[in-house]
């Protein structure tokens, strides 16, 4: 998958925290909970993230941004 900036910004995040909902994250990233739902739903998918108790996202080992 080609990571577009929204992606490779929450992965970042993901990589600083161990796990944030979806109102934190949309809080870091200034940018509103809609369009990051989308992104964090885009990751999830693609296997990149996971979610615990269905409130809070993390990374699914190590995961590469550059591209």
């Amino acid at each position: 998958m080609k990571m577009k900036k929204i992606h490779r910004q929450i992965i970042e995040i993901l990589k600083e925290n161990s796990s944030l909902t979806l109102d934190e994250i949309s809080e870091n990233l200034g940018m509103p909970k809609k369009n990051v739902f989308k992104a964090l739903r885009k990751l999830f998918e693609e296997g990149l993230i996971e979610t615990e108790n269905a409130k809070h996202y993390k990374l699914c080992g190590e995961v590469e941004t550059n591209g």
